[in-house]
């Protein structure tokens, strides 16, 4: 990825905001952001709470895509156009297969090889107004580079499995160690996400046009 292109996505962030993006340059920093989140991806995996969750959002029969207008659908998977084909002619599959599958090829592909990868880090993630300007920075970077013909693809398993440490009372195992590994001192991962140039052209998923979710003030 020309670091070009990673100092204009840097420069997207909004004035006086203390949201910051934080490019993962290092081979070892990369390599500890991998094991961190193929370790919570396996948390995300045995925690079935989490998994019923995560699974109310994959709209896999064809009448849940136009009543829902979200989610995720078997095209948008990244599993290729006759593998996707296959897949839509067999039952659906359980909850736990399919995150089964999404451990493996976390594994696989999303962490294999040695990918550009970076994070959104804030000063408070729980701070709703840095959250705010936190998605909207996710936001300007996801467009500016698909203008450019790059792929962006969030990897948020680790703020997912802070947050539930946090929600369940537990010490924050996962935000300490992830912190201290890549050095992000006293700020706090809110996202992350890696980025390349896809194999091949991306497929548009499901959404709400914007007048149903707009309100007037």
């Amino acid at each position: 990825m020309p670091g070009s292109a990673l100092q204009e996505l840097s420069r997207l962030s909004e004035a006086g905001s203390d949201g910051e993006v934080v490019w993962l340059e290092h081979p070892d920093q990369r390599e500890s952001f991998a094991a961190h989140t193929l370790r919570a991806t396996e948390t995300i995996v045995r925690d079935a709470a989490m998994v019923r969750d995560s699974d109310a959002w994959f709209r896999l029969a064809p009448e849940a895509v136009p009543s829902h207008r979200d989610g995720l659908t078997l095209d948008v998977m990244g599993l290729g156009p006759l593998l996707t084909a296959a897949v839509k002619l067999l039952p659906r599959p359980s909850a736990e297969q399919m995150h089964d599958d999404w451990l493996r090829v976390t594994r696989e592909v999303h962490l294999a090889g040695d990918p550009a990868v970076g994070v959104i880090a804030v000063r408070d993630r729980y701070d709703l107004g840095a959250t705010l300007r936190a998605g909207r920075l996710w936001q300007r970077m996801h467009l500016w580079a698909t203008a450019r013909g790059i792929a962006m693809h969030p990897l948020n398993q680790v703020p997912e499995v802070i947050d539930r440490e946090r929600m369940l009372g537990r010490a924050p195992a996962m935000e300490r160690s992830f912190t201290t590994a890549l050095g992000l001192g006293d700020r706090q991962l809110t996202f992350a996400f890696r980025l390349g140039f896809p194999e091949r052209e991306g497929v548009c998923g499901p959404r709400r046009a914007a007048e149903e979710v707009i309100r007037a003030a």
